[in-house]
């Protein structure tokens, strides 16, 4: 687990890092840097601007009534900075040749993660342990990255 915080002058990077192997260190950690990667280049800035999708679920999640359309957005938005962020990750790990173990496992766990934003919007809380193990019934190992919104999300939106 780890994440992005840009609420400084000077971004950090967290990565919890006990009991983790090398190998999910690095996926996190790589993941973690295109985030940054999407800060320095403004890609983080550009979609706040249209939706602050994170804090808008830290409101959902404390209680705060959000519409269906505000919910919508927030949800797409993160899903999209998270897709650009995996698409990044992979990129970064194959020119630096930065071992992350097959790309399919890669794939599985990003998807794992896709579907775990979607539930939690769902459920309107952020489960811990995240219920990955319930997802078993999406077809998570795909050798490609899962849409981050799919064509009947986005005809909801343009409605």
């Amino acid at each position: 687990m780890g994440y992005f915080d840009d609420s400084t002058s000077r971004p950090i990077i967290h990565v919890a890092i006990f009991q983790k192997s090398k190998r999910k260190i690095r996926q996190v950690l790589l993941h973690e840097f295109a985030h940054f990667i999407q800060w320095k280049y403004g890609i983080m800035k550009r979609f706040e601007k249209f939706c602050d999708g994170w804090s808008i679920f830290d409101e959902l999640i404390t209680g705060k009534q959000k519409t269906q359309r505000e919910l919508l957005f927030a949800r797409n938005t993160i899903l999209a900075i998270e897709y650009n962020a995996e698409l990044i990750t992979i990129e970064l790990a194959r020119q630096l040749d930065i071992k992350i173990g097959s790309y399919s496992t890669y794939y599985k766990a990003a998807n794992s993660y896709v579907t775990l934003i979607k539930y939690s919007f769902y459920k309107k809380k952020f489960p811990w342990p995240a219920p990955y193990k319930n997802f078993s019934n999406v077809q998570l190992a795909t050798k490609k990255l899962f849409a981050p919104i799919t064509r009947q999300e986005i005809k909801i939106m343009e409605r």
